[in-house]
């Protein structure tokens, strides 16, 4: 199918980003942050298409330019969050880049208090992710690109030829409907993605915090239940309310 902004939008939404919301509601937690990390890989492609592939400096670039405008701590935490990345893709646990920084990060999904907090501990240091905040930030920051990029068709057109979408019979004729539409219908892929079919658009903080929201009733939350542990170390061992933490 020839370049459509709309289609292109329907279609990463439905694939890269939905897969995420599907893993949490099965409880694959660990498979959600990684294909969250992916997802990021992705952007990092779309920053630049003319690439045959993307690389670290595009990943990091993603978080720097747009999900920094949702939370202002990725910041300085773009390279730490690229370490992680390569150690729970490759290695499931650490890895050469976590090692090198003395980096060991715990993945947390109901201590929303502690994302993205930086703990340096003697000559390294710990970063704190919270799956919720995570996904939400994400997906907020994919809307914030489309939106700003939603002129460029040479620069979307190239980055649509790379990408693969589902061919099912269900998938095309949610394509079809999106075509005739003359919009993107996100909430025929998940009733959460209804909040990005508002007209006139919902603001970006808003997408951020419906996402949470949604996400944290699948997962059960509340967060005065889930008071943080106080082991002096701050590590866990298991996906459970406290957390996952690298070995």
């Amino acid at each position: 199918m020839a370049y459509d902004y709309n289609i292109l939008k329907f279609n990463f939404f439905d694939t890269a980003v939905a897969d995420i919301i599907r893993a949490i509601e099965g409880r694959s937690l660990m498979g959600a942050y990684i294909l969250s990390f992916c997802c990021i890989d992705y952007m990092g492609l779309g920053l630049d298409p003319t690439k045959d592939r993307n690389t670290g400096n595009d990943f990091k670039k993603f978080i720097s330019e747009y999900m920094k405008k949702l939370n202002a701590k990725y910041g300085s935490l773009d390279d730490d969050l690229w370490r992680i990345r390569n150690s729970l893709i490759h290695t499931y646990g650490q890895s050469n880049a976590t090692q090198q920084v003395k980096l060991r990060f715990i993945l947390h999904h109901d201590q929303s208090p502690m994302h993205l907090r930086k703990q340096v501990n003697g000559a390294g240091h710990r970063v704190f992710l919270n799956l919720p905040d995570f996904v939400s930030e994400i997906a907020a920051a994919i809307e914030i690109y489309f939106r700003e990029n939603s002129d460029n068709a040479v620069k979307l057109g190239n980055w649509y030829s790379k990408l693969i979408a589902v061919n099912s019979i269900d998938a095309a004729l949610k394509r079809l409907d999106t075509l005739h539409s003359g919009k993107p219908l996100h909430a025929r892929s998940h009733s959460m993605f209804s909040i990005l079919d508002c007209d006139p658009p919902s603001s970006t903080a808003n997408i951020r915090n419906h996402f949470k929201e949604e996400i944290e009733k699948i997962l059960g939350n509340d967060p005065q239940t889930y008071p943080y542990p106080t082991d002096p170390n701050g590590i866990t061992t298991t996906v459970t309310s406290t957390g996952t933490t690298s070995p």
